[in-house]
């Protein structure tokens, strides 16, 4: 939806501030980020008639099939999504408005295993003889400072 975004149900409306609130109190640098991205999440919820207390497995999976595939966005932007998404849950844990928050046993499962293999650092293994010529031409090139 481009232009300026519908109003949440007013009951959400109420999590969404008292989220913000409780952003500030703790000093949440990013909580207007983070606010941005859980009203952008409530409203993929609305449209599917889901309660943001009601979200399990399968609508974080879609969520993030709907981020990674339908929008397309990149690996880190997911992930600071879901870390906006994991303090919002801790937010409701913590004001006993849900049992637990799904949102960490999501991400050590999904997340992780959802990062292309192109944006992972690629490890090399070298001879030992190739470590000595690395560390001789740094020892060569160092700057000496004299006494």
């Amino acid at each position: 939806m481009r232009g300026r975004a519908r109003q949440l149900e007013p009951i959400n409306q109420e999590y969404l501030k008292g989220f913000k609130k409780d952003c500030q109190i703790r000093k949440i640098t990013t909580f207007e980020h983070y606010a941005l991205t859980v009203a952008r999440f409530i409203r993929w919820l609305e449209d599917r008639h889901v309660s943001p207390l009601k979200v399990g497995k399968k609508e974080l999976k879609d969520y993030l099939h709907h981020l990674t595939v339908e929008r397309g966005l990149i690996y880190k932007t997911v992930v600071r999504d879901f870390a906006g998404l994991n303090a919002f849950y801790g937010y409701l844990e913590e004001e006993e408005l849900i049992e637990k928050n799904p949102i960490p046993q999501f991400k050590r499962r999904n997340l992780r295993s959802y990062k292309p293999d192109s944006e992972s650092q690629e490890r090399q293994v070298i001879s030992v003889e190739d470590a000595a010529r690395l560390v001789g031409s740094v020892l060569e090139t160092s700057i000496t400072i004299p006494n």
